[in-house]
Formats: structure tokens, sequence, C-alpha cells
């Protein structure tokens, strides 16, 4: 779940994350999968955010544990569910009561995917959509770590 929600970025809806499980071929049943969302908050790596944004909204309660989980993963498991939450957005944005203009977050995921023909078209359709749209801070690209020479 932790792993997940990292690459999902610093906020996420718990709908998404759980649909997102499932495109990652990680399926967890919907009690188990709430079961395991709830230990994380009562662990203190999330912070449920249902007041401010919504039920079902959670963050993470620490921007350094976000970017620890998601460089601990390998880059095939990054593109894997970044290409994941793509195609929950794409097919559900609707459902999970994301923005009604859900180019911005799939751009962020091609992005990461590093998926550049699609990157191109979305940036298209995101241009096309309106000049409005802004880059949330809770999707923060994650930063790559500079590689020092001995």
């Amino acid at each position: 779940v932790i792993k997940l929600a990292s690459v999902i970025g610093d906020q996420f809806h718990q709908k998404l994350l759980r649909h997102l499980s499932k495109e990652a071929n990680m399926p967890v049943s919907s009690g188990m999968f709430d079961k395991r969302v709830r230990e994380m908050v009562t662990l203190g790596f999330f912070v449920d955010r249902a007041n401010a944004a919504g039920a079902g909204v959670f963050a993470f309660r620490s921007q350094l544990v976000r970017e620890v989980v998601y460089n601990n993963l390998t880059f095939e498991q990054r593109k894997k569910m970044h290409v994941g939450a793509v195609k929950v957005i794409r097919h559900d944005s609707a459902a999970l009561k994301e923005d009604a203009k859900p180019h911005l977050a799939i751009w962020f995921h091609l992005k990461c995917a590093e998926d550049k023909d699609d990157t191109f078209e979305v940036t298209t359709a995101a241009a096309q959509a309106g000049p409005t749209l802004t880059h949330p801070p809770s999707m923060a690209l994650p930063q790559r770590r500079a590689r020092r020479d001995p």
C-alpha cells in the first residue's frame, strides 16, 4: 500500500489507490485494503485528510518518507505503477471524483514512466483544454539524486 501511494504523490484518494493495486497486480480484498490504509495512519505514515479534502483522501505525513519509499522501488516497478495509474485515471477519473480535466495527473505519471510519445499527446491535449492548468504540490516530480564521482 505504501509503495503504491508513493507513486501517486503526496496526497491520494483511497479509491484511486485501491484501483491502482488491482492494475499493478497487487489485488487485495476491499476490506483488507482499507484496513492496511488505516494501519498506515495508525503507524504515522499517512494522515487522514477527510475534513479538508473530502472522504477517503490521505496524505503522507512526511515527504521524506514518501521519497525514501519511492526511491527504493526499481525503475521497472515505478514505471509499471505509473503506467497503471494512467490506465486507472483514464478509465475511472469520473468515478474516482478526480479533476474533470485529468490531463495533468496523466502527464505526471507518463513523465515519471518516461513514456515520451504519450507524454507529448497528453501535453497537447492539456494545452488545448485550457491555459489555467497548474502543477499542484501533491504531484511534485520525484527528485533524482545527483551522482557524485569519488
